[in-house]
């Protein structure tokens, strides 16, 4: 069967590449060269991109599929529907300290991260404006994703609202839930932090 996890599966023990700091970026040169264009066409350095894709970054949930496994054993529909909540959730606890954009996948791009307690597959289904159409399932459960958002510059401020929806299944019940939306605070001057809404 295809859908059975392998025992072999082999987990990478380094990260990828890490961010040069001795590196100097200036948003004021950015927006002056760039002056009466079309900021969603713009193409911005390198140096403000994480260095992994959008489809690694949605894998990134997956660190706490302990929660998914839990709830499947759970038998208390209330508490089920709380480790559910808190995988939903848990994902954002790295969100202040990662505040550069992960790479926008080739549209079609894919991402497959296969280990012995689950598989997930990613895709790329939209470049403009980037969706990542995502996949995984375990010992008992089954979850699925697309990221897709809207965002809003405030002057000082960006505001990233997403529109995707998460689902899981576990046994018999379904689940339906949806992202906070994030602000990047200082964008031009301050040092620069998020939050979530």
């Amino acid at each position: 069967d295809p859908r059975d996890l392998s025992e072999e599966a082999v987990v990478r023990s380094q990260p990828p590449a890490f961010k040069d700091h001795t590196r100097k970026f200036s948003i004021w040169g950015l927006i002056r060269d760039n002056i009466g264009q079309d900021l969603t066409r713009v193409t911005l350095p390198i140096i403000l991109n994480e260095p992994v894709t959008m489809l690694q970054k949605c894998c990134e949930a997956m660190a706490n599929y302990e929660l998914l496994e839990k709830a499947v054993k759970e038998e208390d529909p209330c508490l089920r529907m709380a480790y559910v909540m808190a995988f939903n959730t848990v994902q954002y606890h790295s969100i202040p300290d990662r505040t550069l954009k992960p790479f926008n996948p080739l549209l079609g791009e894919t991402y497959e991260y296969v280990c012995k307690c689950f598989k997930y597959l990613s895709e790329q289904v939209s470049h403009h404006p980037p969706i990542t159409a995502s996949h995984a399932y375990g010992r008992g459960y089954e979850y699925w994703t697309h990221t897709e958002m809207k965002s809003k510059f405030w002057g000082k401020s960006l505001e990233f609202t997403p529109l995707g929806k998460a689902y899981f299944i576990i046994g018999d019940q379904h689940y339906m839930t949806t992202r906070p939306s994030t602000i990047a605070n200082n964008i031009i001057i301050g040092t620069l932090y998020l939050d979530l809404g």
